[in-house]
């Protein structure tokens, strides 16, 4: 069998110890028949990746291929929700949810090798309408059938693996990862990301009370996630739900734990979900960065204002913080500007970066010129910044 496996490195020497239980089919190697859709996973970005070529000798594995006639479509389903972190918004969705995982669970512990339709943007999508009754089971089996570029295969035992043989790898393109991003519904990611920020706050709030929202979205920004979400990237915006958005962020900030809290019913009237919903609509509306929003107000002050308010509409808060952003006092340099977008007062900068205040000053009133500062100076701001060092230089004239 030739499998593909898209990643942003070449992958010789693959390990069955990979991903985390939470993915689709659990913990271990995921490859795929398709050599177009391991491209489209290798290009998780504008810098596109690698294409890693394999072949894998099946005589012997057992192999359990839950998309054929063998499996009911809801053995797929099982697996699948049972992995993943989905917290419906109300009982009778959890109620089939819990139902489904209870009645068609398969038995999978002696397979070596796991193949199944990917539970990707679209799919997942077809998935939560199905729990929430929005499609029937019919049309969530034409939907899946539809178009699929193939398989997804997970290699799960260490007797599997050393039957993977690695070819070689090919440098895979930035223009898959606009093909992948056109695949996405254009409807779905305005609407899917406001409920996946809504459940990203509201879990916080409720789960996580050790990080503040506003400290969890700055990790959020630092961690490269929002900038993929203002994007539309339909991993995110289709493929995720807000637990799972929470824990990819916390595991790429080095805060990843094994225990996390397991959600139970998700409360969309909580102020915390509606106002994560609503960042994420007026991000979408505006077109503006979350960084550039949460610099103008901080999420527990918007979170304050919709509490206060209650149903106020939301053209009415858009203007609140049209008017925020507006009243702003434009920055004076690079520097300024990075520290702002993050939150930090000249003060608390100076003591993370070590540089001292009056020069950190100096720097942002222009008194000194920061393109003559050392390079320990750059270098200690920028990491302090989250930054590389010309980005808080100033262009040269």
């Amino acid at each position: 069998m030739k499998l593909y496996h898209g990643s942003k490195k070449i992958v010789s020497m693959p390990s069955c110890d990979q991903n985390n239980e939470h993915s689709d089919f659990g913990r271990g190697f995921y490859a795929a028949e398709s050599e177009e859709l391991a491209r489209e996973w290798a290009a998780s970005d504008e810098n596109g990746g690698f294409l890693n070529i394999y072949e894998l000798d099946t005589d012997g594995l057992c192999t359990a291929d839950l998309s054929s006639h063998e499996y009911d479509i809801r053995s797929w389903l099982a697996v699948i929700l049972s992995r993943r972190l989905i917290c419906p918004s109300g009982s009778k969705a959890r109620e089939k949810l819990l139902r489904i995982i209870r009645d068609h669970l398969p038995d999978l512990k002696d397979a070596d090798i796991i193949k199944g339709w990917r539970a990707d943007n679209i799919n997942f999508s077809l998935v939560l309408d199905f729990i929430e009754d929005r499609i029937t089971l019919e049309q969530l089996v034409s939907g899946l059938q539809k178009d699929i570029p193939g398989d997804e295969v997970l290699i799960r035992t260490q007797k599997a693996i050393s039957r993977l043989e690695f070819i070689r790898a090919e440098t895979v393109e930035s223009i898959y990862y606009t093909r992948r991003m056109m695949k996405s519904s254009p409807a779905l990611p305005h609407i899917r990301s406001c409920d996946i920020l809504g459940e990203l706050t509201e879990y916080i709030t409720r789960y996580t009370p050790e990080f503040s929202v506003d400290r969890f979205l700055q990790m959020f920004i630092i961690s490269g996630y929002a900038a993929r979400f203002e994007k539309g990237d339909p991993c995110l915006t289709e493929g995720m739900s807000g637990i799972e958005l929470h824990h990819r962020v916390m595991e790429e900030c080095g805060l990843s734990r094994p225990d996390w809290p397991l959600p139970d019913l998700m409360d969309i009237s909580t102020p915390a979900y509606r106002t994560g919903r609503l960042l994420a609509l007026y991000q979408r509306v505006r077109g503006l960065s979350f960084t550039d929003i949460t610099a103008h107000m901080p999420f527990s002050r918007l979170m304050s204002v919709c509490e206060a308010q209650g149903d106020m509409q939301e053209e009415k808060i858009y203007a609140l913080l049209d008017r925020k952003i507006a009243e702003r006092q434009p920055c004076s340099c690079r520097l300024q500007d990075r520290r702002r977008r993050l939150g930090l007062s000249q003060k608390e900068l100076a003591a993370i970066s070590g540089v001292n205040l009056r020069t950190l000053q100096q720097y942002e009133t222009g008194a000194k010129d920061i393109n003559k500062a050392s390079a320990a100076k750059v270098a200690a701001l920028s990491k302090a910044l989250f930054c590389r060092g010309l980005q808080i230089l100033e262009p040269f004239t």
